[in-house]
C-alpha cells in the first residue's frame, strides 16, 4: 500500500529523544525558570524528526547516523 512505511528505528529514536529529554531535568536545579526546556526540547524533535525524515525516504547511510 503506498505511503511511508514505520521503520523499527522510529520507535527507538522516540524513545531516544524522550531519554534525552529526561536526562536534561536535573538541570532545572541549574536555571531560575523552565524556558530553556521547552528550547531544549524544540532542538531534541528537530534533531529526531529529521532522523526519521532521513531514515523514511532511505538517505545514505552517513545521513541516517
Amino acid at each position: 500500500m503506498g505511503g511511508l512505511s514505520v521503520s523499527t528505528r522510529h520507535p527507538m529514536a522516540l524513545v531516544g529523544g524522550a531519554a534525552t529529554l529526561l536526562a536534561a531535568a536535573p538541570l532545572a536545579t541549574v536555571f531560575e525558570s523552565y524556558t530553556w526546556l521547552l528550547f531544549v526540547a524544540v532542538a531534541i524533535a528537530v534533531i529526531i524528526g529529521t532522523a526519521m525524515l532521513v531514515r523514511s525516504v532511505r538517505g545514505p547511510v552517513w545521513a541516517q547516523v
